[in-house]
């Protein structure tokens, strides 16, 4: 074969050279050729975006000025050919809607409604080829059957995609989910919802018709009692109109199901399954405390209500609304002069005042109770934040009708002594056998009078020893209830039940507060309230009692003097408190001008405390009269009523100084003031103890996670409040009702328990200390024992002390429970 080798005149040396140079020539000349008698394909234009797109590919049609003759009619063809007409048509139509004006077919496209076009066929056919079907259509050229192809299988990639999206994520939603066509079969669902219902296999599939579901439902009673087909018909009829709606449905197995179904567009209903029955059981357990919160108060023998700052009534017992004849629902929120006779009103103001200053009060009114008149002593006892912030007052209202019946009967029988014996004095002179008949008599008088005032004062002591004993008793309840709040607040999730919780909770604090002040007046009226010594400085008292009176002093006029002093003193800082601030509270009240002065004297190893006035002074026949209870020299205050004292201060202070044995005197001058002193031995500072004054120490940080809790209790509802609250702190915890049951867990458990939380009062008259001496057999080394009890008194704390346990009162706060737990544990493991 020859090869040229000066083909066209070309001289390119040898025939190797010559022959590529041919072949180029000839490729070019094809690939020229070609490319303009053909046309580029679109599903070629696709590929080539991926990898060349040009600005101008990029750009949608509307980008670019448009000038062409394409008709909406004519978009709507193009997307019929990917779309139904039925969906295209309520798409166009929607279209109109939101753009304010109508679109025939014939109307010319313009540059939004091509682009509305393109993001409709996209969300089928994927961004890229919709942009090319488009542009293919602006230009007029068609689209080939392999074009065609090739853009749905783009598209149903698109659409697998996205329905894999969509079915990982309502997988992994908690709840079930179930989606039924206009149709009414089921196209979509979740394995959450076949969780919920157990469905047979055969059963949930794509398509199965609705109203089978339903009815299997129904004859598994899910819809509750009835005829089965009137339930299917209902919920069917539900999807059909449409409308959206919401129902809770209790099941069998005491599962509560929240069940929402809302319409899709087009047709078809969304339904969704969510399990709430740890919610319903909250909200039934905070009923149910709040129930019990006001069976213990309606059944305390007296009047309680509990009033904001802004005077508005929070809470009513029973007594309280039958002897105000008012209706709780009516008057919670309501100011108490809105509810109140205009009288009453105006009587309590001036106390409710003072109340809400931070002071607690008590005085007498007379109540018309079921067309009976009765005496009550009202107390009003401010409630303090945390912040020392007023937050309202408690009004107590006891009923004290037999208390002053029987100091009117020993009024009246006093009048009708002291006439008998000016007649038998008078009757003296005339004979002895005379006198010796009125000595008998009056003998008489007397015994009956002892006996009269005997049993008032009996009267009064029964009185007080059953509130001592119902304050006692409540506490019980109120610590299990505290509890249960406690636990509730770790596990709720909600604004609304921490709320409700939170609210809950604040009630039982209240009752709680006020269940206290009640057993401390009883305690004091009984003469069970024991003195709790120590040394500590006597500026600790003056400084607060100066903080506290110097704004009623100004308010007066009056200079208040309190004299600095460094010395130190052997008291109980409470009671010594109390002494000193009735003393001031009385020199300011009865000195119209002038000073106060509060300051010590050193006497023989004792300190006098005095506190001076310049006040209208007392005379010398009242200087003991004083000191009696209701005993008032209104005669030298010229203080409005409201102001004056009831005559309880002195006569508290001078049972405080009998209880301390410290010794108290008043000396006074008529017209120029008295002074007021109370004895105190005093100590050197190196005697002192600082302890009562020790500020607490940090909350420790030791996390309870883990830790191995024994709680013996004879009371299920304290257990069960118990193991609530101490489970939420991670703890584990065993219970046990009796000390049998105890040794039966000691014996079952791996090791030792970290503490062990015991009732001092167990059935059978065992007490907690037996259980824990029963228990140290089976523990190594001590027991880290904690004794829970009601009981306040001195002998069980004693017993407790010397057991060598920690002690902790009723009702338990979870605070102060967490600090003894932890130091309880890190004692324990430092003793190891």
């Amino acid at each position: 074969m020859v090869i040229p080798t000066a083909l066209f005149g070309l001289n390119l040396g040898d025939s190797f050279t010559h022959g590529v140079m041919l072949s180029l020539g000839v490729n070019l000349f094809c690939y020229i050729f070609v490319s303009q008698v053909t046309s580029q394909r679109v599903v070629e234009r696709i590929q080539a975006s991926l990898f060349v797109d040009s600005v101008e590919t990029r750009q949608t049609s509307v980008n670019r000025p448009w000038t062409g003759a394409t008709t909406v009619g004519d978009l709507k063809v193009l997307c019929e050919r990917f779309l139904g007409a039925g969906q295209v048509d309520r798409a166009f139509e929607d279209y109109a809607r939101r753009v304010g004006k109508p679109l025939d077919d014939g109307t010319r496209a313009s540059i939004d409604i091509i682009q509305f076009t393109e993001r409709f066929l996209a969300s089928v056919l994927g961004a890229s080829s919709a942009r090319i079907v488009v542009n293919s259509a602006l230009q007029g050229r068609g689209i080939g059957i392999s074009d065609v192809i090739s853009i749905v299988d783009e598209a149903s990639q698109v659409l697998e995609f996205n329905r894999a999206l969509l079915q990982a994520t309502i997988e992994n939603i908690n709840q079930g989910i179930s989606v039924v066509d206009q149709n009414l079969r089921l196209v979509v669902w979740n394995q959450r919802y076949l969780e919920l219902f157990r469905f047979p296999d055969h059963l949930i599939r794509v398509g199965a018709p609705i109203d089978r579901i339903f009815r299997y439902n129904a004859h598994n009673g899910e819809y509750g009692p009835g005829d089965p087909e009137e339930h299917v018909q209902l919920l069917l009829d539900n999807i059909r109109e449409g409308q959206p709606h919401r129902y809770v449905r209790y099941r069998q197995d005491g599962s509560v199901l929240e069940v929402q179904g809302n319409p899709m567009p087009g047709g078809g209903f969304v339904y969704t399954y969510q399990d709430i029955t740890q919610q319903k059981r909250i909200e039934e357990a905070l009923i149910r405390s709040e129930n019990n919160i006001r069976i213990y108060t309606d059944n305390v023998p007296a009047l309680i209500a509990y009033f904001d700052k802004e005077c508005r009534y929070l809470f009513t017992n029973r007594a309280y609304e039958q002897a105000f004849n008012i209706d709780r629902n009516a008057v919670i929120g309501r100011r108490f002069e809105d509810v109140l006779q205009i009288k009453q009103a105006e009587e309590r103001a001036p106390w409710v005042t003072r109340a809400l200053n931070g002071e607690r009060v008590s005085f007498e009114v007379s109540l018309r109770v079921n067309e009976a008149m009765r005496y009550m002593l009202v107390t009003y006892t401010p409630h303090f934040g945390d912040s020392q912030a007023i937050l309202g007052f408690f009004a107590l209202y006891q009923d004290i009708t037999e208390r002053r019946q029987a100091e009117i009967a020993l009024k009246e029988t006093n009048e009708t002594l002291e006439e008998r014996v000016r007649e038998r004095t008078q009757a003296l002179s005339e004979a002895n056998a005379a006198l010796r008949q009125e000595n008998r008599v009056r003998a008489e008088a007397e015994l009956a009078l002892r006996q009269a005032k005997q049993l008032a004062e009996d009267a009064n002591a029964s009185k007080t020893r059953f509130l001592a004993a119902a304050s006692h008793d409540l506490l019980q309840p109120l610590n299990a209830a505290r509890l249960f709040t406690s636990a509730l607040m770790q596990n709720v999730t909600t604004t609304d039940t921490q709320r409700i919780v939170g609210h809950i909770d604040n009630s039982l604090q209240a009752a709680e507060e006020l269940l206290s002040t009640l057993l401390d007046i009883s305690k004091l009226d009984a003469g069970a309230l024991t003195p709790r010594r120590s040394h500590f400085a006597l500026a600790d008292i003056f400084r607060p009692l100066r903080a506290e009176f110097e704004v009623m002093a100004d308010d007066r006029g009056l200079d208040l003097e309190v004299v600095p002093t460094q010395l130190w003193v052997d008291s109980d800082p409470q009671m010594l408190r109390r002494i000193v601030q009735n003393f001031l509270s009385n020199a300011i009240r009865y000195t119209q001008e002038g000073r106060v002065l509060l300051g010590c004297r050193r006497h023989n190893g004792w300190l006098s405390i005095e506190v001076w006035d310049s006040g209208p002074g007392i005379p010398e026949s009242k200087l003991t009269e004083i000191f009696q209870e209701f005993r008032r020299l209104d005669q030298v205050s010229r203080h409005k009523e409201s102001e004056k004292g009831l005559g309880l201060g002195l006569s508290i202070a001078d049972r405080m100084s009998r209880v301390l044995d410290h010794p108290i005197k008043v000396r006074s001058t008529v017209g120029k003031g008295a002074v007021f002193s109370v004895s105190v031995p005093i100590v050197t500072a190196r005697e002192a103890s600082s302890t009562e004054f020790e500020p607490q120490a940090r909350r420790s940080s030791h996390k309870l996670s883990g830790t191995r809790i024994v709680c013996i209790d004879n009371e299920t509802l304290i257990l069960e409040g118990m193991t609530a609250m101490l489970s939420g702190w991670g703890c584990e915890v065993f219970t046990a009702t009796s000390i049998g049951g105890a040794k039966s867990i000691l014996r079952n458990m791996d090791g030792d328990p970290d503490a062990i939380l015991a009732d001092y009062h167990l059935d059978n008259e065992v007490t907690g200390l037996m259980a824990l001496e029963a228990l140290s057999e089976r523990v190594e080394g001590a027991v880290p024992g904690i004794v829970i009890t009601a009981d306040r008194t001195e002998a069980v704390a004693e017993e407790v002390k010397r057991a060598g346990y920690q002690l902790l009162l009723k009702p338990v706060k979870p605070a102060a429970l967490r600090a003894l737990l932890t130091r309880t544990l890190q004692a324990n493991r430092a003793a190891r």
